[in-house]
């Protein structure tokens, strides 16, 4: 299906020739992560359910280790953490393509909304992980120093 790009005189915002080109590549190619997304999310929440039972069995014959139904809500929460930066990539994708296509403001500004959730929703999962190796690697020192 090829995408036809309204001219310059839809969008009151003035977007020239390249600029929707740019838009346009960009909306593909963001189309085609959150599908890849949508993919690894599903074999996130396939995993979780092989591993789970993995582990669980383990536990059983070894009478010791990690809970199968703990490692299966591990892998269930990060697949719940990952879906929401691949749902607005996947949003801001559509509305994107739509609104080039129909030359509509209003879902050009929803798609940039859901780009703009896509980078906070990732950026602050990033400071947060980022806290979590740094307060790691504190106090794996600080067990070293006591150990020594």
């Amino acid at each position: 299906m090829e995408d036809q790009i309204i001219d310059d005189s839809s969008f009151g915002t003035g977007l020239n020739d390249q600029m929707r080109s740019y838009l346009q590549e960009t909306a593909k190619w963001t189309y085609f992560l959150s599908i890849l997304g949508f993919i690894f999310l599903g074999l996130m929440v396939l995993g979780s359910l092989v591993v789970g039972m993995m582990f669980g069995s383990m536990t059983r014959e070894l009478g010791y280790g990690i809970s199968g139904g703990l490692i299966t809500l591990l892998y269930l929460g990060g697949a719940l953490l990952y879906f929401f930066p691949v749902l607005y990539l996947f949003k801001f994708s559509t509305k994107a393509q739509t609104a080039l296509r129909s030359g509509n403001e209003g879902e050009l500004t929803d798609a940039f909304q859901n780009l703009k959730s896509h980078y906070k929703f990732v950026g602050i999962l990033t400071i947060v992980l980022l806290g979590f190796y740094l307060l790691f690697f504190l106090f794996g020192g600080l067990g070293a120093l006591m150990m020594g």
